[in-house]
């Protein structure tokens, strides 16, 4: 089995050069594609590495998938240019290797719990990994009832192996937007696998700060495009039944992600945030799917009926 590494990148160059030098010495990967988006000064690498360019800046989403149709390489997976491997990746590869899968997911490092002297994610994605009974064991198929809810972990798309012709089958892709771009191929990766790993190695190391440049700092009205990322995912779900457990668990996340972004924006964003995330949910709750999270997780039922009501839109609730 062969492995190609994709790295998306603007204008981070020192980064990107440890990184690539942490993979050439690591001796895993077939192939190392690295995709420039538009960088002020353009991005370097060394002989042997594929380098694309975009002229103009689109977005890591559009970067990663400009890389796609150049894998050469049976398996392939996505990395940030300033986040590390862990020495736990070459076993976990080791090992994965002895499986037939779809996509294999593994857990990571949060910097900003290394910073308080802890290791692994932050607890709500520990959490759900333990609720899926995936905590225990280097290398486990996931079973129907641990499925939705490693779905709803944080959506990452380096915390992935694929196997490149499923990738291209089911033409997973990441939505262009600035912000969330890893959305759409997080949720299509779970509702159109047959087979998915998982490795409860820490595998990599993901740096996040307070501030700074990052996609996850953005506070302006940039990210209302979120609301194009999950706009994107409408099709995917449309087979699915409506008061199915991969409707409850997406509008579960749904709830989450607005909570979240509402308090990441400015001040002047939150009634936009607001009005937009309650006209989602209407759009995407009917009765029968309100029923089923009544009965079975009434506390996100009472949620999302009140994220409705926040936006003055009160009228023909279900609840």
């Amino acid at each position: 089995m062969s492995l190609a590494l994709i790295i998306p990148v603007r204008d981070d160059q020192a980064k990107l050069t440890r990184l690539l030098a942490q993979a050439r010495e690591m001796a895993l990967f077939s192939q190392i594609i690295v995709v420039d988006d538009g960088s002020e000064h353009p991005a370097e690498v060394s002989s042997g590495i594929d380098l694309l360019r975009h002229p103009a800046s689109r977005g890591a989403g559009a970067a990663r998938n400009t890389a796609v149709a150049q894998v050469r390489c049976d398996h392939m997976m996505f990395f940030d240019s300033d986040d590390l491997f862990t020495p736990e990746f070459a076993p976990l590869w080791a090992e994965a290797q002895s499986e037939a899968f779809d996509f294999c997911i593994f857990r990571h490092q949060d910097s900003a719990l290394r910073a308080q002297g802890f290791w692994g994610q932050l607890p709500a994605d520990t959490g759900l990994w333990n609720m899926a009974g995936c905590l225990s064991s280097p290398l486990k198929r996931l079973g129907a009832d641990g499925w939705w809810h490693l779905a709803e972990t944080s959506n990452y798309p380096w915390n992935k192996i694929y196997r490149t012709a499923f990738f291209r089958d089911q033409a997973l892709r990441c939505s262009e937007t600035r912000v969330h771009n890893d959305i759409e191929l997080h949720w299509r990766s779970f509702l159109t696998a047959k087979t998915v790993l998982t490795s409860n190695r820490i595998a990599a190391l993901h740096v996040t700060t307070a501030e700074g440049g990052r996609i996850t700092n953005v506070k302006s009205k940039a990210r209302l495009e979120l609301f194009v990322a999950l706009e994107a995912l409408k099709e995917a779900f449309s087979t699915w039944p409506e008061a199915s457990a991969a409707r409850c668990a997406f509008l579960r996340f749904c709830s989450n992600l607005f909570i979240w972004a509402e308090a990441t924006v400015t001040a002047d964003i939150r009634p936009a945030l607001r009005a937009h995330a309650a006209g989602f949910i209407r759009e995407n709750l009917p009765k029968a799917l309100f029923r089923a999270l009544a009965e079975t997780d009434p506390k996100t039922a009472l949620q999302l009926c009140l994220q409705m009501r926040s936006a003055d839109l009160s009228e023909g609730l279900p609840c």
